[in-house]
């Protein structure tokens, strides 16, 4: 029974070791998102778990709050990726927040990891004309030098 009771108490220490500590940053891509950019958020999340995410845009601050629930019971999970979408954001700096909320156990979700994210304004293209555009001033073009050519050799 002692035995028992050592056991539950390391994997509750263990268990909150690997679930209450802040994690590394989300990875984002692009890289240098602009104002025109989808972004993609992929982060770690303890695994062994169904998830649900909920991306929140609020001022300056992007909070992606993912909920688990349905969890396995038994020892410490291994990481799993989790992609949040969102964007295009405006130009200029944020924060970016994901947290994890334990549907089971808590109302409260806990800060996972917390990180700086620019958007840049985009570089307008440059103005193209249209294929069809394009092959109609080909044709005028043509038109024009062939009659200056035919208009040259006559005098």
């Amino acid at each position: 029974m002692r035995r028992q009771a050592m056991f539950a108490m390391i994997y509750g220490l263990l268990a909150v070791g690997v679930f209450a500590q802040v994690g590394p940053a989300a990875v984002i891509y692009p890289a240098a998102p602009t104002d025109q950019d989808q972004i993609r958020a992929t982060f770690s999340v303890p695994g062994l778990c169904l998830t649900e995410l909920s991306t929140v845009i609020e001022g300056s601050t992007v909070r992606t709050t993912v909920t688990l629930f349905g969890c396995v019971i038994g020892p410490p999970s291994f990481p799993q990726n989790v992609q949040a979408v969102f964007g295009p954001l405006s130009a200029g700096t944020y924060t970016y927040e994901t947290y994890l909320l334990f549907a089971e156990e808590s109302d409260t979700p806990e800060l996972r990891s917390q990180q700086s994210l620019v958007v840049a304004a985009s570089v307008p293209g440059v103005p193209t004309l249209a294929e069809s555009s394009r092959l109609l001033l080909l044709v005028l073009l043509a038109t024009v030098g062939i009659l200056t050519i035919g208009r040259a050799a006559l005098r």
